[in-house]
């Protein structure tokens, strides 16, 4: 290991106790759609500039056999470019640009939901979207729609987030259709497919109820309305058709 190298390490690993990296820092990461080994990994990286592999897992404390699944991943969404090689080396995308796609991302998301509101409300009487905060709360509502789902359950879902929405469907009783951000073993006997990547939890029920929620779940947005369902259900249908096919 070179000083330079060691240098480096010590210095990095200075900043990190001093700047709570490895709390608020991870949880911000966390919220916007990484999960923990993707979120340190991503800001070990941004400290270092570019790495190797082993280099990058060291700082990140992340085991190196786990550091390779996590920086493809992190290629795939779009937070490292890579020079391949031997070794690869990685370089954290820029924190701006990675902040301007995720703006853009969410601000589109939620013009989207402004058009259906406004379409639904030139049609019938206006009806409130509800705002629902604290986890608890979120999980308690969505485990409320999902179990009252007759015919069809629409999730898309960062995979995350998808593990604690799927304990409450029950996918015998109806047709369940899943957009996730990464393979899921136990998902091998249901319809899913792929999308990188997911900023939020979207879920459909029976054309006739729609939710929103942040990717942890702090937040959610629902609505009980059947034209607001139907516009939100042309959306995922859209995210349907350019996901990659994975599942049976």
């Amino acid at each position: 290991m070179s000083p330079l190298y060691i240098k480096v390490i010590t210095l990095a690993n200075s900043f990190l106790n001093m700047t709570s990296i490895n709390t608020d820092l991870i949880q911000l990461l966390k919220k916007l759609g990484l999960n923990s080994y993707e979120a340190k990994i991503y800001a070990a990286l941004v400290l270092l500039g570019s790495s190797t592999a082993g280099e990058v897992a060291k700082l990140a404390l992340v085991p190196e056999t786990s550091a390779y699944r996590v920086l493809d991943s992190l290629v795939e969404k779009g937070w490292v470019n890579v020079v391949h090689g031997r070794p690869a080396v990685y370089h954290a995308v820029n924190p701006e640009l990675i902040k301007g796609r995720i703006i853009h991302e969410i601000e589109n998301g939620f013009k989207k939901l402004k058009e259906m509101y406004q379409k639904a409300a030139k049609k019938e009487k206006p009806e409130i979207i509800y705002t629902i905060h604290g986890k608890e709360r979120v999980l308690s509502k969505i485990k409320e729609v999902l179990l009252k789902a007759k015919s069809l359950v629409f999730i898309s879902s960062p995979s995350e987030s998808l593990k604690e929405v799927l304990q409450h469907v029950k996918p015998d009783k109806v047709t369940l259709r899943i957009i996730t951000d990464e393979p899921i073993p136990e998902l091998k006997d249901i319809d899913y497919r792929i999308s990188q990547p997911l900023f939020a939890v979207d879920i459909l029920v029976d054309h006739s109820q729609a939710l929103i929620a942040m990717p942890d779940l702090s937040v959610c947005g629902w609505a009980s309305n059947p034209l607001i369902a139907k516009h939100f259900g042309q959306f995922l249908e859209l995210k349907w058709e350019r996901a990659a096919s994975l599942g049976s």
